[in-house]
């Protein structure tokens, strides 16, 4: 599960990938890393690699500089959901 927390990353209808994104957790768990396409205002996430240890409550935050725009506006979050 994804959440953007809402607002513009980068400049208005660019299109921009960044890759090799990794995020801070809360909850457990590491090494996971994603490639973020941003454009306007809709992301395109894929997970690179999944890392381990995440469990059901790991939040992984990437901040929204990692991603042409602010944090906390801009930050992307998963929700690792994971057993």
């Amino acid at each position: 599960t994804f959440t953007h927390n809402g607002g513009s990353a980068g400049a208005a209808n660019a299109q921009t990938t960044y890759t090799g994104l990794t995020g801070t957790v809360s909850g457990g768990g590491s090494g996971a890393t994603y490639n973020v396409t941003v454009s306007g205002t809709s992301y395109s996430i894929s997970r690179t690699a999944d890392g381990s240890g995440y469990t059901s409550t790991s939040v992984i935050t990437i901040p929204g500089t990692s991603l042409g725009g602010a944090s906390p506006a801009n930050n992307l979050l998963e929700v690792a959901n994971c057993a």
